[in-house]
């Protein structure tokens, strides 16, 4: 799923640049992905945007979440 994002070149090392951490993005998003599960008041949704890959580590610079009601 990480390899069909629009901006996959630049983690690659897209023109010299370093390697992005995919490990740490894939983390990223399944920890994300578990708010769903959370028992009581689940998550209705959410997002993180934008999410900075560096060589060692992900950063969430910004994210909601909406809960259900």
């Amino acid at each position: 799923m990480i390899a069909e994002v629009k901006g996959f070149a630049t983690l690659r090392g897209y023109r010299g640049l370093p390697r992005g951490d995919l490990r740490a993005l894939a983390r990223a998003v399944a920890a994300l992905s578990r708010l769903a599960l959370l028992p009581g008041r689940p998550v209705a949704e959410a997002e993180a945007n934008p999410v900075i890959v560096k060589d060692q580590g992900a950063v969430a610079v910004d994210a909601l979440a909406v809960m259900k009601e």
